[in-house]
């Protein structure tokens, strides 16, 4: 989303605008002139230029034949690559699940990076800085504890 503040003073009339990045045509989007905000939002949509992979961790469930609780461990990795010729800064999100029942019990063991961890929504989210054609690797490693009577589904 590009933030763009003093457009109200170049009295521009309502319509759609044709969005070009770094000399490429991006697509379309409507602007409305009328808006009551100083800084104007534009979304400017995906850059296939900034990469972004996924992919789950092995799941670890200890299953101890004497206790009464079942502990799942489970976790993913993100990887960004920036392939563009200068820096940027982006914010990442993600979610852990949160426990709907207060028997089952979801607690982070591992974040990489400086997240910042919201409890109430398993929220997690970065602030990054990648350098030019750079990436970095972020893990996730948390675990659910569930009483061995709950049947807990991962999806």
């Amino acid at each position: 989303e590009a933030m763009l503040t003093g457009w109200d003073e170049l009295n521009l009339v309502s319509g759609t605008l044709r969005l070009h990045l770094d000399g490429r045509y991006i697509g379309k989007s409507l602007f409305n002139a009328q808006q009551e905000s100083d800084t104007l939002l534009v979304p400017l949509g995906a850059d296939d230029r900034i990469g972004l992979q996924r992919r789950p961790l092995k799941q670890v469930t200890d299953r101890r034949p004497l206790r009464s609780r079942i502990d799942y461990e489970l976790g993913y990795e993100i990887t960004v690559r920036n392939t563009l010729p200068r820096a940027v800064m982006l914010r990442l999100e993600d979610q852990i699940p949160v426990s709907q029942r207060d028997e089952v019990k979801v607690e982070v063991v591992d974040r990489s990076g400086d997240a910042s961890f919201y409890e109430n929504t398993g929220s997690l989210v970065w602030q990054l800085s990648l350098k030019p054609a750079t990436s970095e690797l972020i893990k996730v490693r948390y675990t659910v504890s569930a009483p061995k009577e709950v049947a807990v589904v991962f999806e």
